[in-house]
């Protein structure tokens, strides 16, 4: 009987002792010992592994995507690998990788370097599938670090940009599924971060709005907020021909409190035509 290539390569691995083990069951069982250092800095490859094997045999070491590295020091951030590593340590030998990860614990310090972290556990079913769908596709770092805080401590799905050509679509609807919510109409810009806010405050809020006349009319843009107190006027009695109408708007939300707002689409000045909500 003639048998599949991969099974015999499975066969083999088995065999030999070569099955992928994960780190975390090798340091427990002694088999090897690992020091996890921070290399400066909360995203990408911020993370050193020096790991030695103790036994006699040759292990095969899994690094999974969607573990979770627990920071020494509590105040600094907890880091979440994006992509699985495979690592093939010969017996009684050392080595030194680094690790692909990011920051999951958006208020806390970015680690300095040299600050130490423990092996962790695999992260919470969130984190754990957009970690998964993060290591089997290429996304930009800075649309990375956006989707997990948008899981890991809730920041809107807004702040995750689509990217020159949309390629970030695909990551913010993972995001959305993940959190069962619907898609964002709208991107959220921010501002510099300090040392407390790593994602920066709100600063402008932009979108593009549709919708259609049927007749000659000026059209009104107006912000408010969830009680109805207006806070800014984007467009006022500007003339529109009918047909499909495409507005891109822009809210400057630097100034504005957290809290829900809206965008009204007014014809004439008093007749709506449309809303949208945003949040901050």
């Amino acid at each position: 009987m003639k048998y599949p290539i991969f099974f015999i390569v499975l066969i083999f691995n088995v065999c030999c002792g070569l099955q992928a083990q994960s780190i975390e069951s090798l340091i427990s069982s002694g088999k090897i010992i690992a020091n996890f250092t921070a290399l400066g800095g909360h995203s990408e490859d911020c993370i050193q592994l020096s790991a030695q094997n103790t036994t006699s045999d040759t292990l095969q070491v899994w690094i999974e995507a969607g573990r979770r590295l627990q920071a020494a020091d509590s105040t600094d951030q907890d880091i979440l690998l994006v992509k699985d590593i495979h690592l093939k340590l010969l017996p009684k030998s050392k080595l030194i990788s680094k690790l692909y990860g990011f920051c999951c614990q958006v208020h806390d310090h970015s680690p300095k370097k040299g600050h130490l972290f423990g092996v962790g556990s695999l992260a919470n079913k969130g984190l754990l599938r957009l970690s998964k769908f993060i290591a089997s596709k290429k996304f930009d770092p800075s649309s990375i670090q956006s989707a997990i805080w948008a899981i890991s401590d809730s920041l809107s799905v807004s702040g995750i940009g689509r990217g020159m050509n949309s390629e970030n679509v695909e990551l913010i609807r993972k995001v959305c599924e993940i959190r069962n919510i619907p898609m964002p109409w709208y991107e959220t810009n921010y501002g510099k971060a300090d040392s407390n806010n790593l994602a920066g405050k709100p600063i402008s809020v932009n979108g593009a709005i549709y919708f259609n006349l049927h007749e000659n009319t000026t059209v009104t843009v107006v912000v408010k907020d969830w009680n109805g107190i207006l806070v800014q006027t984007l467009m006022e009695d500007v003339p529109k021909n009918p047909g499909r109408q495409a507005l891109e708007v822009e809210v400057d939300v630097a100034q504005l409190k957290p809290g829900k707002y809206k965008i009204y689409v007014l014809s004439d000045g008093t007749n709506l035509l449309l809303s949208r909500d945003f949040t901050l």
